[in-house]
């Protein structure tokens, strides 16, 4: 039986042609039930997934690097005069810091290497810059091995390590607000 017949035969929940390789007369199934799918809509959706994360964690440590710490308070564009307005609305509104207060501040220090500066403003930023920056070589190789047509590689690490900068978060927001609420 040719192997058009096979495709037509099956059912098309199941399997749906797609297209071929350049220079190849055998064309590829598309499995609906999640396998790799070499040629197709998956592998796009797959690049575009790393390019995006990969091109936001370059503009992070990018914008980073081009802010600079005017005091303790405020950041400003390296080389200019503008000022970052206070972005938090919960210290602006309730006069406590939320979780994420002093990440900008941290990050700008990590940036520029000043690991002390960046723990003061907030401990959680070093783990979060730090998951920030494996991001630039991990969606990099990920982008490779999908161009070379090969399988992603498992990361089942990545929301174990989000749950644990979460929690570094949130327990470094509770252990600075305490004094000031008591």
């Amino acid at each position: 039986m040719p192997p058009d017949e096979s495709l037509q035969s099956a059912p098309l929940a199941s399997a749906v042609p797609a297209r071929t390789a350049p220079g190849s007369s055998v064309s590829a199934v598309r499995s609906t039930a999640g396998r790799f799918d070499p040629f197709g809509r998956q592998r796009r959706q797959a690049m575009w997934h790393h390019l995006v994360i990969l091109f936001g964690a370059m503009a992070v440590f990018v914008v980073a690097r081009c802010l600079q710490l005017q005091d303790a308070t405020h950041v400003r564009l390296a080389g200019t005069s503008w000022v970052l307005p206070e972005l938090c609305s919960v210290r602006r509104w309730l006069g406590v810091p939320c979780p994420g207060c002093g990440l900008t501040r941290s990050f700008v220090c990590l940036a520029r290497g000043d690991l002390a500066a960046a723990w003061r403003f907030n401990p959680a930023g070093l783990l979060l810059f730090g998951l920030v920056v494996v991001q630039l070589p991990y969606r990099a190789i990920q982008l490779r091995r999908l161009a070379k047509r090969r399988r992603e590689l498992d990361w089942d690490l990545l929301p174990w390590i989000t749950i644990v900068v979460g929690f570094a978060m949130l327990a470094q927001w509770i252990w600075r607000i305490v004094p000031q609420v008591l």
